[in-house]
């Protein structure tokens, strides 16, 4: 199975290990389930995460690392498409499920929800 967790998935993981959010992750990657991200993903975690424990740049070094070491990376197009009609913010992390062929794109913004499918990727919360 391959998957993509919006970056609200990742700040999750990385700030607290007892949120269910984290739970689902972790059970996950027990499963062999292949995550996918792009730098702009990564980017965007690394960015939340430093700045809600107000954590410095080396933090952020360990982070990223540890990202690129669980997941698989896809690169974006110059141009990234609209898919998301009311937050053209989010357009990124639903490319990054488009080229990366995922399954599932995990997210808890209901922006992003709405959408439910987007070609073949299912769009569905961690509860789901």
């Amino acid at each position: 199975m391959k998957v993509v967790a919006d970056s609200m998935i990742w700040v999750s993981y990385f700030l607290d290990p007892n949120l269910f959010r984290c739970r689902v992750l972790e059970e996950a990657f027990d499963q062999r389930v292949r995550f996918f991200a792009s730098d702009y993903l990564i980017e965007e975690v690394v960015k939340a995460v430093i700045s809600k424990l107000e954590a410095g740049s080396r933090y952020g070094v360990r982070i990223r690392h540890r990202l690129k070491r669980q997941t698989r990376l896809v690169k974006l197009p110059d141009q990234i498409p609209r898919h998301v009609p009311d937050d053209p913010g989010d357009d990124p992390i639903v490319e990054t499920a488009i080229r990366a062929d995922a399954d599932y794109l995990v997210t808890a913004d209901k922006k992003v929800l709405k959408l439910k499918k987007i070609g073949n990727v299912k769009i569905i919360t961690a509860a789901e």
